[in-house]
């Protein structure tokens, strides 16, 4: 898994500001939505 990350990186280096941003940005929609599925299965694991 290391090797994905520090190839991600280093595509993610030579990109332009504006797409890095871009990039960002889905990484932040991707936690999100992986809180909200662990949230959910919490909650239903409660029951």
């Amino acid at each position: 898994m290391r090797e994905q990350v520090a190839k991600m990186i280093e595509i993610i280096e030579h990109l332009p500001p504006e797409r890095i941003a871009e990039v960002a940005d889905f990484v932040e929609f991707l936690q999100q939505k992986e809180n909200d599925i662990r949230l959910r299965e919490d909650f239903f694991a409660s029951f």
